[in-house]
């Protein structure tokens, strides 16, 4: 927007206005519209002539004037167009009076103008066309040359002002290598070896850069592989393991050649190779080359390396390490001697063949020195890896083996192999005596009789049941019996082998079968008596096990039956007419229960040897009950004995402490026998209803037991019990007829006389327990 004004008496006589703005009609042409008047201020009847030029150049003219203040006197529009170039650039509008008179008005007298530039925006830029037809003209390790065909097309504007080379090595970033005029052709200098290159082109104008070519992708040559490891794995077949960390994923494969004359000549091989891990390929020819130094070359290549056409490239051969795969033997392993054998028997030997060009063996010699040091020499035809020697006369042999495979000449000889002819040791088991002979008790004593002209060295002794071993142990060289304590299950059938080797290391194996009926132990004898504490105290001792014969009289376990019967309670065994009688097993242990009258059983303790006791701190009053003692023999089968028992007294005790150890006896009472009473309640719940009447009554089956006693006891215990209910708040009651019970306890102790109190208890039952160290 420009304006212009001029003044008369220092106040606006008229102003001139000028608008312009550009309107692009084509990518050519830019009109430009424009629109210029003249207003008056506070002046009138004056004519005025308006003009406006575009770039200086008239466009139009326009008359007029006012009557009034403050109007528009002519107003004066259109456009012009301009053409669009290269760049921007502007074109001067100018709007310019003239002082003339209109319709008998005379001219404004003064003149005045203004302008302002159009600016013409620059013909637009297109995206230009893509190159096309990209390809590769040449390829080194250390060049690329590249062509390609350009398409600037200048009637459309999309021109070329210069072309971009764009490149992927392996895969990686884009790089942009060229980018500079334009051309149709490059040559890319920094290449190199063991990398792949994609490239491709495109164009460029201030319009934008073009869509790329087709993108082309070029091999160089892949590395070669760092190492060959070259070794045999079979008869005639060789395995190869290639190691190279920079060789690159896309290579097409491996070319395999092999030479056994030092390089003179090649054969080629064709191997499948297996990838093992990143950087390791393994091969195998199962017809490898044959000769003493056989030497196999690998490269790497690279198929159609040029867009995908083109020769093959290939890295530098690596060879591998000489293998020999015609050769002598080397000395055979002999194999299955053994250091010794018995006097007459035969030998079975054999031998692994030790061929380093992994050929068949065609022959073998085995040259055996006897003890008179005759050589006597074998010949074996063919592959065969064994031969059978005998062994008729004493002393020491000496043995040695040799091969011949595809090549003429024979191997080397082994080491000798050395081994001894001798009697082997005689040994028999003398306990138990004979095959099927019944052990009854345990610890079963295995003895046995050994001899070896060459001293015994070793004796291992196993006890077999169905097959499997249940001991199987090492004995002294000196031994003759070994004790077997365990392990053995009652009317079962085992068998003890005994293994004895001499110096000679030859052995003999001898075995025994048996079979196992154990004896129950002697019954157990049982004695109860009762403390002062009303305690029983139940020792148990080992009942009568052994026969003996005295004054012509048998004596032992035995007993007379109603019937007048001597029954045997020891074992018997009868083979033919005779009769062998067998003592008790001693009992290893005893277990001691208590039974009451009611079947309740109680383990008062276990593990007891003969002569211990067990003392039991609660046996119940005046009733009958009884004392079960049970041995156990080594073997594991028991005997009982039962023992009938009454605990009396004339009153009841209380027994207090975690163990029912500290004891009240009250047996006596002033003026009479001490007093007892109980009074059983079964919680009853009970209920008016409706109608009045008795209450209806119904039980919860809960039970309370409230007891009451009374007694006197000594002055001289009347601390000792006063302590007692002093420190504990219940006890273990039983009364005068054979009831026990739990109960929490209360006592009041009143002296009755010079050197008596009486003792009043009161007790409410709770849940049964046992004492601490039973149950």
């Amino acid at each position: 927007m420009a304006y212009a004004e001029t003044k008369r008496n220092n106040v606006k006589y008229y102003g001139v206005s000028l608008s312009t703005w550009v309107e692009n009609i084509s990518d050519s042409t830019a009109r430009i519209h424009w629109s210029a008047a003249v207003d008056f201020g506070n002046w009138y009847y004056y004519g005025v002539r308006l003009h406006v030029k575009v770039g200086g150049v008239w466009r139009a003219s326009g008359d007029g004037y006012t009557t009034s203040s403050w109007k528009r006197a002519v107003t004066v529009s259109g456009y012009t167009d301009a053409e669009r170039k290269d760049n921007d650039y502007d074109v001067w509008v100018e709007a310019y009076t003239e002082s003339v008179a209109v319709n008998g008005y005379g001219g404004v007298g003064a003149t005045t103008s203004c302008g302002e530039g159009a600016r013409i925006g620059k013909v637009p830029a297109y995206e230009p066309a893509a190159p096309t037809d990209l390809r590769v003209t040449r390829s080194t390790d250390g060049t690329t040359e590249l062509e390609w065909v350009n398409h600037p097309d200048d009637d459309a504007r999309k021109y070329y002002d210069g072309i971009n080379v764009y490149r992927h090595t392996n895969g990686g970033d884009t790089e942009n290598p060229y980018n500079s005029v334009t051309i149709s052709n490059w040559r890319d200098t920094s290449t190199s070896a063991n990398n792949y290159y994609d490239y491709d082109v495109r164009a460029r104008w201030r319009g934008g850069t073009s869509e790329r070519t087709s993108s082309v992708r070029v091999y160089k040559t892949p590395s070669p592989p760092a190492s060959v490891s070259l070794s045999r794995s079979g008869d005639g077949e060789v395995s190869l393991v290639v190691r190279g960390p920079d060789i690159p994923f896309w290579i097409s494969g491996f070319d395999v050649r092999a030479t056994s004359d030092g390089g003179r000549t090649y054969k080629p091989r064709a191997l499948t190779a297996d990838r093992q891990e990143p950087g390791v390929w393994t091969m195998t020819d199962p017809s490898a080359v044959a000769g003493e130094k056989v030497v196999y070359e690998v490269r790497t290549y690279r198929e159609e390396p040029v867009a995908g056409a083109g020769d093959t490239v290939f890295s530098a051969w690596t060879a591998s390490n000489a293998v020999a795969t015609i050769c002598p033997p080397y000395a055979p392993a002999v194999s299955g001697v053994d250091p010794a054998y018995p006097t007459g028997s035969t030998a079975t030997i054999g031998w692994t063949r030790n061929h380093p060009d992994g050929t068949a063996q065609t022959a073998a010699q085995i040259e055996l020195v006897g003890p008179d040091g005759k050589t006597v020499p074998h010949h074996i035809t063919g592959p065969a890896s064994t031969t059978s020697l005998s062994l008729s006369a004493k002393g020491t042999y000496r043995l040695r083996v040799r091969t011949k495979g595809a090549d003429p000449s024979w191997g080397a000889w082994s080491e000798y192999a050395v081994f001894r002819v001798a009697d082997p040791p005689q040994a028999f088991f003398t306990t138990p005596a004979e095959d099927g002979e019944a052990v009854v008790e345990l610890p079963l004593r295995a003895a046995w009789t050994a001899v070896d002209e060459t001293g015994i060295t070793y004796q291992r002794l196993r006890l077999l049941r169905g097959g499997s071993a249940v001991i199987d142990t090492s004995v002294a060289a000196g031994a003759r019996s070994h004790e077997i304590a365990s392990g053995l299950e009652n009317r079962s059938a085992y068998v003890l082998e005994l293994t004895v080797r001499g110096g000679s290391s030859l052995s003999t194996t001898v075995t025994r079968s048996f079979s196992t009926d154990w004896l129950v132990p002697a019954t157990p004898i049982v004695n109860v008596s009762y403390s002062d504490a009303l305690a029983a105290v139940v020792t148990v001792r080992d009942g009568i096990s052994e026969f003996s014969v005295r004054d012509h009289k048998l004596r032992g376990p035995m007993a007379m039956t109603p019937e007048g019967n001597i029954r045997i309670r020891g074992g018997m065994s009868i083979k033919g007419t005779r009769a062998t009688v067998h003592s008790l097993p001693p009992c290893a242990s005893f277990d001691i229960e208590r039974v009451l009258a009611d079947g309740s059983r109680l383990l008062l303790s276990s593990g007891l040897k003969s002569g211990q006791s067990v003392i039991d701190r609660l046996p119940p009053l005046n009733v009958g009950f009884s004392y079960v003692a049970r041995g156990y023999a080594a073997s594991g089968t028991t005997s009982t004995t039962e023992v009938g028992t009454v605990c009396p007294c004339d009153g009841f005790a209380l027994n207090f402490g975690p163990d029912a150890s500290e004891v009240v006896v009250g047996d006596r009472n002033m003026g009479g026998p001490p007093q007892y009473s109980a009074s059983p309640e079964r919680e009853r719940d009970q209920f008016h209803f409706v109608g009045g009447g008795l209450p209806m009554g119904f039980e919860s089956g809960n039970l309370s037991m409230k007891e009451s006693m009374e007694f006197t006891i000594e002055e001289d215990d009347y601390l000792r019990v006063r302590g007692l209910f002093g420190r504990y708040g219940s006890a273990w009651v039983r009364p005068h007829l054979g009831d026990r019970g739990f109960a929490a306890v209360t006592g009041t102790l009143t002296r009755c006389a010079p050197e008596d109190y009486r003792v009043s208890v009161s007790t409410k039952r709770e849940r049964w327990r046992e004492p601490n160290g039973f149950g």
